[in-house]
């Protein structure tokens, strides 16, 4: 079966900045991955400011290696099974979305929708894209469409679902309202389970990008991974030996993209 995976901001620019010794970055390696789809909102898109990381995006999407959504495009999806009632789905999805991160949210963004009033496309667009507009920064909407997004796929393909971030508010978020638990996600360490684990990485393969991960977040003062240990209280351990038990299989990945320790 497919699995289809929805890429955040955060995710994307860490993945796309951190190489090995031949110049392929982690997010090149994730798009090797078999039976997998990639997308992304044009929220998430619209928050990356780096033109480096926006040109080889631009690239992913051009070559179809990474689908881009408009909010327009999952309502034109919705059309096809909802028919006039797929702004209402997507509203459902988006409340849903906004649930996540904060129970409020929704009514403080979306209060113009709390008529029963029927809008056409164009209108419905407009008011959303209003609603949005004075938000101001911070306010998780690359989290929240990307929400919306996988929810889409979900729901209209009956694919695994998978979320890529590296901010454990969002993966906590997304896993505090996921339907029968359908939703999973991974981060940026937690990705390099999926590498042992479907492109049979060893340590040795691996070792390039966890001596450029190490590095990555060293720049921030960042010596230590979170990760579960066996009665699922977090701990630090060096980002070292982290990896190093990672890929001696001492690990699981949980629907929320963190690794505990096998019992």
């Amino acid at each position: 079966m497919t699995v289809s995976t929805v890429l955040d901001a955060d995710f994307i620019i860490k993945a796309s900045s951190i190489f090995d010794v031949s110049n392929k970055n982690l997010l090149d390696r994730l798009l090797e991955l078999p039976n997998r789809k990639f997308y992304c909102h044009f929220q998430v898109y619209s928050e990356i400011l780096n033109d480096r990381i926006i040109s080889y995006l631009d690239e992913k999407i051009h070559s179809k290696q990474i689908t881009c959504y408009k909010d327009e495009h999952i309502i034109a999806c919705l059309e096809k099974y909802y028919g006039e009632l797929a702004f209402y789905q997507y509203m459902n999805f988006l409340e849903t979305a906004c649930k996540a991160f904060d129970a409020k949210k929704f009514a403080d963004i979306y209060s113009c929708f709390d008529n029963d009033d029927r809008f056409d496309k164009s209108t419905y667009l407009s008011e959303l894209k209003k609603a949005e507009l004075n938000i101001g920064k911070d306010n998780d909407m690359g989290e929240i469409k990307s929400y919306v997004l996988l929810q889409m796929l979900y729901y209209l393909d009956e694919n695994i679902c998978m979320f890529g971030s590296d901010d454990k508010k969002a993966r906590q978020g997304i896993i505090s309202v996921n339907p029968g638990g359908v939703f999973k996600c991974v981060s940026i360490l937690s990705l390099f389970e999926l590498f042992r684990l479907e492109l049979k990485w060893g340590f040795e393969t691996a070792k390039p990008y966890i001596d450029a991960v190490i590095n990555f977040y060293g720049e921030y003062n960042q010596k230590t991974f979170k990760v579960y240990d066996y009665n699922t209280n977090f701990e630090k351990v060096s980002m070292r030996k982290v990896f190093e038990d990672l890929f001696a299989g001492k690990f699981e990945l949980l629907a929320n993209g963190f690794l505990r320790y096998k019992c």
